[in-house]
């Protein structure tokens, strides 16, 4: 992916969303919210439903994370972000999509 311009920031982001899911998988909590991090700011002006989806799954399976490290201001972050954004499925707090 690193050789992967931002400037498809759609699908990038997409598939950071899928790498930030294996990542929790494998118990890398820390390094999967990098990935989805990354993810929110290539994604947070894309008119697509479909990575936001998969970034609010994620934001779900982070909430049982909160406790660590910088996730809890990862989710705060996302919520704002969403918040922002004139696709955002609950004004102010996005709601858990089931995945597409």
């Amino acid at each position: 992916l690193a050789r992967y311009d931002d400037t498809h920031a759609r699908d990038k982001g997409l598939y950071l969303t899928w790498l930030a899911d294996a990542l929790l998988d494998a118990g890398e909590v820390v390094e999967a919210a990098d990935v989805k991090s990354r993810s929110l700011d290539l994604v947070a002006d894309v008119a697509s439903v479909r990575p936001r989806a998969r970034i609010v799954h994620l934001i779900g399976r982070f909430e049982g994370h909160r406790g660590v490290g910088a996730v809890s201001d990862l989710i705060e972050e996302s919520e704002w972000v969403f918040s922002q954004s004139p696709g955002s499925p609950i004004p102010g707090r996005p709601q858990i999509l089931p995945e597409a």
